[in-house]
């Protein structure tokens, strides 16, 4: 478990949920990773490459700078809780990593997909400071901890959902109790 003010405390990497976005950013995230392109986080260091070989005795004993696909770590603060994965109803639809759709939390499986071990923690960003010029991500409120997450679509979805049962429910009642007009 991390421990406040102790940067050893916590294993690296972490899984960090900053907030819902749009569905445009999962698009756009999703087609970058699709060109091969590489993130701006990720920046490649020079390792020196000091192990030699009996081949090296036939070639000059200069040492060469390889370039390493070592990513340059950097400290991040992140204000949260740690999170574990959700178990969905028989109504949720299975997961689909490959083409990043995500129903529910399961961290395990987003770690692997993410290439990370199964073991690695989440973390769910509790930040207030949220900038009003860039308004996303929209980090979960503090209080909404303690109640279920739902997702805006969500919320479009049970709409539609009670209306229609609504309107369902009203046409059978005018059937049953509409008198029958018999001719006679």
């Amino acid at each position: 478990m991390p421990i406040p003010g102790d940067a050893d405390s916590v294993q690296s990497p972490v899984l960090v949920n900053r907030g819902w976005v749009p569905r445009s950013w999962r698009d756009k995230s999703f087609e970058v990773s699709q060109d091969g392109e590489k993130s701006s986080s990720t920046d490649v260091v020079p390792v020196q490459q000091n192990e030699r070989s009996w081949w090296g005795l036939f070639r000059s004993k200069k040492q060469k700078a390889v370039e390493a696909q070592a990513p340059a770590i950097t400290y991040v603060e992140v204000i949260g809780v740690v999170r574990g994965s959700e178990k969905p109803s028989v109504f949720v639809p299975p997961n689909d990593p490959n083409s990043g759709q995500w129903f529910y939390v399961d961290v395990p499986a987003i770690a692997v997909a993410c290439g990370l071990p199964k073991d690695t923690l989440l973390i769910e960003d509790i930040n207030e400071n949220v900038n009003p010029s860039n308004p996303y991500p929209v980090p979960k409120d503090i209080n909404a901890l303690i109640r279920s997450s739902v997702m805006p679509q969500d919320h479009l979805n049970y709409t539609l959902t009670w209306y229609s049962l609504s309107a369902a429910v009203t046409f059978m009642a005018f059937k049953r109790l509409k008198p029958k007009n018999s001719r006679r």
